[in-house]
């Protein structure tokens, strides 16, 4: 590692760095829908301490990045693992995909109820300057 950073592992093989393409815009969707819930929607406004959410439920939330962290850098090993051949069997290396790609989307289900739930009721209905509920319920 150089500078704190992981070394660059380009891909060689065409198919799969045409999937590797489409995978780039579901790891920005990842991040934006995490940033969204950080950085926009908790600096903006100040909103109250309390809300009806359990100690489980803040947890979840919390650990619901983890989960999407460590299934981005399974899908990413699996690419590496695809690029050089390493799996001989085409059926097993598209099961790990979809595998994960399923485990990915159910890593989304809990957070997404705790946030209709308890954190967008929490946002003015409209303030001039902020966004609000709306844009995140459509988002």
């Amino acid at each position: 590692m150089e500078n704190g950073k992981e070394p660059v592992h380009n891909l060689v093989s065409e198919p799969v760095i045409q999937l590797a393409n489409v995978v780039t815009t579901l790891i920005k969707l990842c991040k934006l829908f995490f940033t969204k819930l950080s950085t926009r929607w908790m600096n903006r406004k100040r909103f109250p301490y309390c809300t009806e959410m359990s100690s489980e439920q803040i947890q979840s939330l919390a650990q619901s990045i983890r989960n999407v962290t460590r299934d981005l850098v399974e899908l990413v090993a699996l690419f590496q693992t695809a690029d050089q051949e390493m799996i001989d069997d085409r059926a097993e290396l598209s099961q790990g995909f979809l595998d994960i790609g399923t485990s990915l989307k159910s890593r989304f289900d809990p957070p997404l109820r705790v946030i209709l739930i308890y954190l967008l009721p929490i946002i003015p209905e409209t303030h001039l300057g902020y966004l609000n509920q709306n844009y995140y319920k459509d988002w």
